[in-house]
Protein backbone atom coordinates (compact mmCIF):
# COMPACT_ATOMS: atom_id res chain seq x y z
CA UNK A 1 0.00 0.00 0.00
CA UNK A 2 1.27 3.47 -0.86
CA UNK A 3 2.23 5.62 2.12
CA UNK A 4 0.17 8.81 2.04
CA UNK A 5 2.23 11.70 3.41
CA UNK A 6 2.14 15.44 2.97
CA UNK A 7 5.04 17.73 2.23
CA UNK A 8 6.95 19.59 -0.47
CA UNK A 9 8.55 18.22 -3.60
CA UNK A 10 11.85 19.78 -4.66
CA UNK A 11 13.23 19.56 -8.19
CA UNK A 12 16.69 20.83 -9.23
CA UNK A 13 15.35 21.57 -12.71
CA UNK A 14 12.92 24.11 -11.22
CA UNK A 15 15.37 25.66 -8.73
CA UNK A 16 13.09 24.70 -5.84
CA UNK A 17 13.70 26.07 -2.37
CA UNK A 18 11.99 27.37 0.75
CA UNK A 19 13.24 30.55 2.42
CA UNK A 20 12.50 31.83 5.91
CA UNK A 21 12.48 35.62 5.36
CA UNK A 22 14.27 37.97 7.73
CA UNK A 23 16.08 35.08 9.38
CA UNK A 24 19.63 36.23 8.59
CA UNK A 25 20.34 37.37 12.15
CA UNK A 26 18.19 34.83 13.97
CA UNK A 27 18.82 31.30 15.14
CA UNK A 28 22.37 31.61 16.39
CA UNK A 29 23.50 29.82 19.54
CA UNK A 30 26.23 27.55 20.82
CA UNK A 31 24.00 24.48 20.47
CA UNK A 32 22.09 23.16 17.48
CA UNK A 33 19.62 20.44 16.53
CA UNK A 34 18.13 20.20 13.06
CA UNK A 35 15.75 17.47 11.97
CA UNK A 36 13.64 16.64 8.90
CA UNK A 37 11.85 13.85 7.08
CA UNK A 38 13.04 13.23 3.52
CA UNK A 39 12.28 11.03 0.56
CA UNK A 40 14.97 10.80 -2.10
CA UNK A 41 14.10 10.32 -5.75
CA UNK A 42 17.70 10.19 -7.04
CA UNK A 43 21.14 9.26 -5.81
CA UNK A 44 23.38 12.22 -4.99
CA UNK A 45 26.66 12.60 -6.86
CA UNK A 46 28.02 15.40 -4.71
CA UNK A 47 25.75 17.12 -2.19
CA UNK A 48 22.18 18.37 -1.83
CA UNK A 49 21.22 20.75 1.03
CA UNK A 50 18.35 19.68 3.27
CA UNK A 51 18.33 22.62 5.71
CA UNK A 52 20.94 25.34 5.36
CA UNK A 53 22.15 28.55 6.95
CA UNK A 54 24.54 28.67 4.01
CA UNK A 55 27.87 26.84 3.97
CA UNK A 56 29.50 29.69 5.90
CA UNK A 57 27.50 29.05 9.11
CA UNK A 58 25.96 25.56 9.14
CA UNK A 59 24.21 23.13 6.84
CA UNK A 60 22.64 19.66 7.02
CA UNK A 61 22.93 18.02 3.63
CA UNK A 62 22.98 14.77 1.70
CA UNK A 63 26.64 14.32 0.78
CA UNK A 64 27.30 11.48 -1.67
CA UNK A 65 24.21 9.71 -0.24
CA UNK A 66 25.29 10.12 3.38
CA UNK A 67 23.77 12.44 5.96
CA UNK A 68 26.25 15.20 6.85
CA UNK A 69 26.29 18.22 9.12
CA UNK A 70 28.76 21.04 8.53
CA UNK A 71 29.35 23.69 11.21
CA UNK A 72 31.61 26.60 10.34
CA UNK A 73 33.58 28.06 13.23
CA UNK A 74 35.80 31.10 13.25
CA UNK A 75 38.91 28.94 12.84
CA UNK A 76 37.55 26.40 10.36
CA UNK A 77 34.76 23.91 9.64
CA UNK A 78 33.55 20.87 11.54
CA UNK A 79 32.09 18.09 9.41
CA UNK A 80 30.55 14.76 10.32
CA UNK A 81 28.63 12.22 8.28
CA UNK A 82 26.98 8.85 8.71
CA UNK A 83 28.33 5.54 7.49
CA UNK A 84 24.92 4.16 6.41
CA UNK A 85 23.76 5.37 3.01
CA UNK A 86 20.57 7.30 2.30
CA UNK A 87 19.23 5.21 -0.57
CA UNK A 88 17.05 6.70 -3.31
CA UNK A 89 13.45 5.52 -3.19
CA UNK A 90 13.34 5.41 0.60
CA UNK A 91 11.91 7.62 3.34
CA UNK A 92 14.14 8.73 6.22
CA UNK A 93 13.96 10.80 9.37
CA UNK A 94 17.31 12.58 9.56
CA UNK A 95 18.70 14.64 12.45
CA UNK A 96 21.99 16.23 13.47
CA UNK A 97 23.11 17.89 16.70
CA UNK A 98 26.12 20.01 17.69
CA UNK A 99 27.31 21.63 20.91
CA UNK A 100 30.14 24.15 21.03
CA UNK A 101 31.74 23.10 24.32
CA UNK A 102 32.82 19.66 23.06
CA UNK A 103 32.61 20.20 19.30
CA UNK A 104 30.92 16.83 18.76
CA UNK A 105 28.45 16.36 15.93
CA UNK A 106 25.95 13.53 16.26
CA UNK A 107 23.97 12.24 13.28
CA UNK A 108 20.78 10.21 13.49
CA UNK A 109 18.74 8.23 10.97
CA UNK A 110 15.21 7.11 11.90
CA UNK A 111 15.75 8.00 15.55
CA UNK A 112 18.93 5.97 15.98
CA UNK A 113 22.38 7.49 16.48
CA UNK A 114 24.72 6.46 13.66
CA UNK A 115 28.47 6.16 13.53
CA UNK A 116 30.25 9.43 12.90
CA UNK A 117 32.96 9.11 10.33
CA UNK A 118 34.74 12.38 11.06
CA UNK A 119 34.76 14.99 13.79
CA UNK A 120 37.69 17.40 14.11
CA UNK A 121 37.63 18.05 17.85
CA UNK A 122 40.71 20.23 17.61
CA UNK A 123 38.65 23.08 16.22
CA UNK A 124 37.73 25.88 18.58
CA UNK A 125 36.15 29.32 18.36
CA UNK A 126 32.50 30.24 17.90
CA UNK A 127 30.12 29.56 15.07
CA UNK A 128 30.33 32.03 12.19
CA UNK A 129 27.48 34.40 11.51
CA UNK A 130 26.41 35.32 8.00
CA UNK A 131 23.81 37.48 6.30
CA UNK A 132 21.95 34.63 4.57
CA UNK A 133 18.41 33.61 5.40
CA UNK A 134 17.60 30.04 6.35
CA UNK A 135 16.76 27.81 3.38
CA UNK A 136 15.16 24.39 3.09
CA UNK A 137 15.93 22.19 0.09
CA UNK A 138 18.75 24.36 -1.28
CA UNK A 139 21.23 27.10 -0.46
CA UNK A 140 21.75 30.40 -2.30
CA UNK A 141 23.54 29.74 -5.59
CA UNK A 142 23.33 26.00 -4.95
CA UNK A 143 21.50 23.03 -6.43
CA UNK A 144 18.09 22.02 -5.07
CA UNK A 145 17.32 18.79 -3.26
CA UNK A 146 15.85 16.05 -5.42
CA UNK A 147 12.81 14.63 -3.70
CA UNK A 148 10.48 15.39 -0.84
CA UNK A 149 11.02 17.17 2.49
CA UNK A 150 8.55 17.63 5.33
CA UNK A 151 8.31 18.26 9.07
CA UNK A 152 11.45 20.40 9.46
CA UNK A 153 12.45 21.02 13.10
CA UNK A 154 15.13 23.37 14.38
CA UNK A 155 16.27 23.79 17.99
CA UNK A 156 18.66 26.18 19.69
CA UNK A 157 19.63 23.36 22.05
CA UNK A 158 21.18 19.93 21.58
CA UNK A 159 18.48 17.28 21.94
CA UNK A 160 19.36 14.07 23.71
CA UNK A 161 19.18 10.70 21.90
CA UNK A 162 15.92 9.95 23.74
CA UNK A 163 14.44 13.24 22.61
CA UNK A 164 15.50 12.60 19.01
CA UNK A 165 13.80 9.20 19.19
CA UNK A 166 10.66 10.77 20.66
CA UNK A 167 10.43 13.19 17.75
CA UNK A 168 10.95 10.34 15.28
CA UNK A 169 8.07 8.35 16.79
CA UNK A 170 5.85 11.40 17.42
CA UNK A 171 6.26 13.77 14.43
CA UNK A 172 3.04 15.63 15.25
CA UNK A 173 4.05 16.21 18.88
CA UNK A 174 7.73 17.18 18.91
CA UNK A 175 9.72 18.25 21.97
CA UNK A 176 9.03 21.97 22.42
CA UNK A 177 11.93 22.95 24.70
CA UNK A 178 14.28 25.06 22.57
CA UNK A 179 12.19 24.68 19.41
CA UNK A 180 12.56 27.79 17.25
CA UNK A 181 11.26 26.54 13.89
CA UNK A 182 8.72 23.87 12.98
CA UNK A 183 7.57 23.60 9.38
CA UNK A 184 5.24 20.58 8.94
CA UNK A 185 4.53 21.53 5.28
CA UNK A 186 0.91 20.37 5.51
CA UNK A 187 -0.85 23.40 3.96
CA UNK A 188 -1.10 21.67 0.55
CA UNK A 189 -1.76 24.99 -1.19
CA UNK A 190 -0.32 28.47 -1.55
CA UNK A 191 3.26 29.75 -1.32
CA UNK A 192 3.46 30.24 2.47
CA UNK A 193 4.29 27.46 4.93
CA UNK A 194 3.41 28.25 8.52
CA UNK A 195 5.90 27.96 11.35
CA UNK A 196 4.14 26.04 14.15
CA UNK A 197 6.66 27.01 16.81
CA UNK A 198 6.06 30.00 19.05
CA UNK A 199 8.33 32.16 16.89
CA UNK A 200 6.11 32.56 13.83
CA UNK A 201 8.95 32.37 11.30
CA UNK A 202 6.71 31.56 8.35
CA UNK A 203 8.43 30.34 5.21
CA UNK A 204 8.11 31.40 1.56
CA UNK A 205 8.02 28.71 -1.12
CA UNK A 206 9.81 29.15 -4.44
CA UNK A 207 9.15 26.74 -7.32
CA UNK A 208 8.16 23.88 -5.01
CA UNK A 209 5.23 21.53 -5.51
CA UNK A 210 2.85 20.32 -2.83
CA UNK A 211 2.90 16.54 -2.76
CA UNK A 212 -0.80 16.37 -1.90
CA UNK A 213 -1.85 19.36 -3.98
CA UNK A 214 -5.27 20.86 -3.36
CA UNK A 215 -7.28 21.45 -6.54
CA UNK A 216 -10.41 23.23 -5.42
CA UNK A 217 -13.07 25.41 -6.94
CA UNK A 218 -14.09 25.76 -10.59
CA UNK A 219 -11.69 25.46 -13.50
CA UNK A 220 -11.94 27.76 -16.52
CA UNK A 221 -10.16 27.01 -19.79
CA UNK A 222 -12.52 27.95 -22.61
CA UNK A 223 -14.84 30.69 -21.45
CA UNK A 224 -16.24 32.36 -18.38
CA UNK A 225 -19.38 32.68 -16.31
CA UNK A 226 -21.70 35.63 -15.72
CA UNK A 227 -23.68 36.54 -12.61
CA UNK A 228 -26.45 39.12 -13.10
CA UNK A 229 -25.87 40.57 -9.66
CA UNK A 230 -27.01 44.12 -10.53
CA UNK A 231 -24.23 45.86 -8.60
CA UNK A 232 -23.84 49.60 -8.15
CA UNK A 233 -20.10 50.23 -7.68
CA UNK A 234 -18.22 53.45 -7.03
CA UNK A 235 -15.04 52.78 -9.04
CA UNK A 236 -13.16 55.25 -6.84
CA UNK A 237 -13.93 53.52 -3.56
CA UNK A 238 -14.17 49.73 -3.55
CA UNK A 239 -12.33 46.40 -3.33
CA UNK A 240 -12.23 43.42 -5.71
CA UNK A 241 -11.03 40.07 -4.32
CA UNK A 242 -10.27 36.72 -5.95
CA UNK A 243 -8.89 33.44 -4.61
CA UNK A 244 -7.41 31.76 -7.68
CA UNK A 245 -4.63 29.79 -9.37
CA UNK A 246 -3.36 29.93 -12.96
CA UNK A 247 -2.11 26.65 -14.37
CA UNK A 248 -0.54 27.63 -17.71
CA UNK A 249 2.26 29.71 -16.17
CA UNK A 250 4.13 26.43 -15.72
CA UNK A 251 5.40 26.42 -19.31
CA UNK A 252 6.87 29.88 -19.19
CA UNK A 253 3.83 32.02 -19.93
CA UNK A 254 0.07 32.04 -20.19
CA UNK A 255 -2.01 31.19 -23.25
CA UNK A 256 -1.75 34.02 -25.78
CA UNK A 257 -5.31 35.27 -25.64
CA UNK A 258 -4.65 38.70 -24.18
CA UNK A 259 -5.93 39.26 -20.68
CA UNK A 260 -6.58 36.11 -18.70
CA UNK A 261 -9.47 37.39 -16.62
CA UNK A 262 -9.92 36.32 -13.01
CA UNK A 263 -12.88 38.55 -12.07
CA UNK A 264 -14.40 41.83 -13.27
CA UNK A 265 -17.62 43.87 -13.41
CA UNK A 266 -19.34 44.66 -16.73
CA UNK A 267 -16.44 46.62 -18.29
CA UNK A 268 -12.69 46.27 -17.99
CA UNK A 269 -12.45 48.73 -15.10
CA UNK A 270 -11.72 47.04 -11.76
CA UNK A 271 -10.55 43.86 -13.51
CA UNK A 272 -8.09 41.43 -11.89
CA UNK A 273 -6.24 39.61 -14.66
CA UNK A 274 -2.97 38.16 -15.87
CA UNK A 275 -1.38 39.25 -19.15
CA UNK A 276 0.37 36.89 -21.54
CA UNK A 277 3.29 39.35 -21.53
CA UNK A 278 4.46 38.30 -18.07
CA UNK A 279 3.56 36.32 -14.96
CA UNK A 280 2.14 39.23 -12.96
CA UNK A 281 -1.32 39.80 -11.56
CA UNK A 282 -2.74 43.14 -12.73
CA UNK A 283 -5.53 45.40 -11.42
CA UNK A 284 -6.77 48.10 -13.76
CA UNK A 285 -8.99 51.20 -13.71
CA UNK A 286 -9.88 54.04 -16.10
CA UNK A 287 -10.08 57.81 -15.52
CA UNK A 288 -9.87 58.83 -19.19
CA UNK A 289 -6.74 56.71 -19.57
CA UNK A 290 -6.15 53.12 -18.60
CA UNK A 291 -4.16 52.95 -15.40
CA UNK A 292 -3.14 49.64 -13.93
CA UNK A 293 -0.91 48.35 -11.19
CA UNK A 294 0.80 44.97 -11.27
CA UNK A 295 2.46 42.75 -8.72
CA UNK A 296 6.18 43.11 -8.11
CA UNK A 297 6.63 39.34 -8.02
CA UNK A 298 5.74 36.63 -10.51
CA UNK A 299 2.89 34.22 -9.96
CA UNK A 300 3.82 30.55 -9.77
CA UNK A 301 1.85 28.09 -11.85
CA UNK A 302 -0.81 26.15 -10.00
CA UNK A 303 -0.33 27.89 -6.65
CA UNK A 304 -3.40 29.35 -4.96
CA UNK A 305 -3.25 33.07 -4.21
CA UNK A 306 -5.59 35.75 -2.90
CA UNK A 307 -5.45 38.82 -5.14
CA UNK A 308 -7.02 42.08 -3.93
CA UNK A 309 -7.46 45.25 -5.97
CA UNK A 310 -8.42 48.32 -3.91
CA UNK A 311 -9.53 51.82 -4.91
CA UNK A 312 -9.31 54.52 -2.26
CA UNK A 313 -10.05 57.85 -3.99
CA UNK A 314 -7.01 58.60 -6.18
CA UNK A 315 -5.04 55.59 -4.83
CA UNK A 316 -5.00 52.25 -6.62
CA UNK A 317 -3.60 49.27 -4.67
CA UNK A 318 -2.91 45.65 -5.52
CA UNK A 319 -2.19 43.03 -2.86
CA UNK A 320 -1.15 39.41 -3.20
CA UNK A 321 -1.56 37.15 -0.17
CA UNK A 322 -1.24 33.47 0.65
CA UNK A 323 -2.22 31.45 3.72
CA UNK A 324 -2.77 34.52 5.90
CA UNK A 325 0.42 36.36 4.87
CA UNK A 326 0.64 39.37 2.54
CA UNK A 327 3.51 38.59 0.17
CA UNK A 328 3.33 41.57 -2.20
CA UNK A 329 1.88 45.09 -2.44
CA UNK A 330 2.08 47.70 -5.19
CA UNK A 331 0.21 50.99 -5.65
CA UNK A 332 -0.12 54.30 -7.48
CA UNK A 333 -1.80 57.58 -6.48
CA UNK A 334 -2.36 59.44 -9.75
CA UNK A 335 -5.94 58.46 -10.60
CA UNK A 336 -8.69 60.95 -11.35
CA UNK A 337 -12.43 60.28 -11.25
CA UNK A 338 -13.03 56.73 -12.46
CA UNK A 339 -16.83 56.94 -12.47
CA UNK A 340 -19.18 54.17 -11.43
CA UNK A 341 -20.95 51.02 -12.54
CA UNK A 342 -24.73 50.80 -12.37
CA UNK A 343 -26.65 47.52 -12.34
CA UNK A 344 -23.45 45.65 -13.22
CA UNK A 345 -23.07 41.90 -13.59
CA UNK A 346 -19.97 40.05 -12.37
CA UNK A 347 -17.80 37.99 -14.71
CA UNK A 348 -15.50 35.24 -13.46
CA UNK A 349 -12.93 33.23 -15.41
CA UNK A 350 -13.40 35.15 -18.64
CA UNK A 351 -14.59 38.40 -20.19
CA UNK A 352 -18.19 39.38 -21.00
CA UNK A 353 -17.76 38.19 -24.60
CA UNK A 354 -16.28 34.83 -23.60
CA UNK A 355 -12.75 35.86 -24.51
CA UNK A 356 -9.66 35.88 -22.31
CA UNK A 357 -10.40 32.76 -20.25
CA UNK A 358 -8.35 32.33 -17.12
CA UNK A 359 -6.81 28.90 -17.81
CA UNK A 360 -6.93 28.19 -14.12
CA UNK A 361 -9.20 27.77 -11.15
CA UNK A 362 -11.19 30.18 -9.01
CA UNK A 363 -12.18 29.27 -5.47
CA UNK A 364 -14.04 32.47 -4.53
CA UNK A 365 -14.55 36.11 -5.50
CA UNK A 366 -15.77 39.10 -3.49
CA UNK A 367 -16.59 42.74 -4.23
CA UNK A 368 -16.83 45.37 -1.47
CA UNK A 369 -18.19 48.91 -1.63
CA UNK A 370 -15.25 50.09 0.48
CA UNK A 371 -11.48 49.61 0.71
CA UNK A 372 -10.79 46.60 2.90
CA UNK A 373 -7.89 46.58 5.38
CA UNK A 374 -4.70 44.54 5.34
CA UNK A 375 -5.96 42.56 8.34
CA UNK A 376 -9.08 41.67 6.35
CA UNK A 377 -6.91 40.59 3.41
CA UNK A 378 -5.00 38.28 5.74
CA UNK A 379 -8.27 36.90 7.09
CA UNK A 380 -9.65 36.07 3.64
CA UNK A 381 -6.39 34.53 2.43
CA UNK A 382 -6.08 32.09 5.34
CA UNK A 383 -6.84 28.55 4.22
CA UNK A 384 -10.65 28.38 3.99
CA UNK A 385 -10.88 32.07 5.00
CA UNK A 386 -12.96 32.68 1.88
CA UNK A 387 -15.76 30.65 3.49
CA UNK A 388 -16.20 33.40 6.10
CA UNK A 389 -15.07 36.77 4.69
CA UNK A 390 -15.73 40.10 6.44
CA UNK A 391 -19.36 41.07 5.80
CA UNK A 392 -19.23 44.86 6.13
CA UNK A 393 -19.67 46.41 2.69
CA UNK A 394 -19.73 43.00 0.96
CA UNK A 395 -21.98 43.39 -2.11
CA UNK A 396 -20.98 40.24 -4.04
CA UNK A 397 -19.64 36.91 -2.78
CA UNK A 398 -19.33 33.98 -5.16
CA UNK A 399 -18.06 30.74 -3.64
CA UNK A 400 -16.93 27.99 -6.03
CA UNK A 401 -14.96 25.99 -3.48
CA UNK A 402 -17.00 23.02 -2.30
CA UNK A 403 -19.17 22.75 -5.39
CA UNK A 404 -19.86 19.35 -6.90
CA UNK A 405 -20.22 18.38 -10.55
CA UNK A 406 -23.51 19.75 -11.84
CA UNK A 407 -23.92 22.40 -9.13
CA UNK A 408 -24.81 25.93 -10.20
CA UNK A 409 -22.63 28.61 -8.57
CA UNK A 410 -24.58 31.45 -6.95
CA UNK A 411 -23.76 34.96 -5.78
CA UNK A 412 -24.41 34.46 -2.08
CA UNK A 413 -25.22 38.15 -1.53
CA UNK A 414 -27.52 38.90 -4.47
CA UNK A 415 -28.78 35.39 -5.23
CA UNK A 416 -27.80 35.64 -8.93
CA UNK A 417 -27.06 32.28 -10.54
CA UNK A 418 -24.10 31.75 -12.84
CA UNK A 419 -24.68 31.62 -16.59
CA UNK A 420 -21.98 30.21 -18.87
CA UNK A 421 -20.58 32.32 -21.71
CA UNK A 422 -19.30 30.78 -24.92
CA UNK A 423 -18.31 27.17 -24.50
CA UNK A 424 -16.53 27.02 -21.16
CA UNK A 425 -15.41 23.73 -19.71
CA UNK A 426 -15.95 23.84 -15.98
CA UNK A 427 -14.16 21.08 -14.14
CA UNK A 428 -14.43 20.64 -10.40
CA UNK A 429 -11.00 19.24 -9.64
CA UNK A 430 -10.12 16.97 -6.75
CA UNK A 431 -6.88 16.88 -4.75
CA UNK A 432 -4.10 15.17 -6.67
CA UNK A 433 -0.91 13.57 -5.45
CA UNK A 434 2.40 14.43 -7.05
CA UNK A 435 4.18 11.54 -5.33
CA UNK A 436 3.24 8.36 -3.49
CA UNK A 437 5.76 6.66 -1.24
Amino acid sequence: MALEVQGLFFNPSFNSYVEIPDSANKFWSDELTVMAWVYKTHSVHYFRPIVSKHYTQWEMNDYYNRLRLEVYLTDGPLRAQTAPLLVAGNKYCVACTWRADDGIIRCYIDGEEQSVTYVDTQRSGVMNKNTYNVWVGARPSGVSYSGMIWNVLWYEVELSPDEIYWNFKNPNDPIDDGLILWLPFTENMGVIAKDRSDYGNHARLHNCRWVCKQRRGMYFDNGGIRFDSGLDIDCNYCSVVAVFAIETLERGGTIFTGRNCVVKPSGDKLMLYNSHANKKLIFTNYDGAWKGVETNIDLEAGQIYTGVGIMNNNEEHLYLASNGIIIDHNSRDDLGDCGEYTNSPVYVGGRHDGLYPLHGEVLATMIYNRPISEDEIRQISEINGWFDPPREGLISWILFDGLKEGDTPVDLITGAEGVSIGTPRFVIKKPIRVLRL
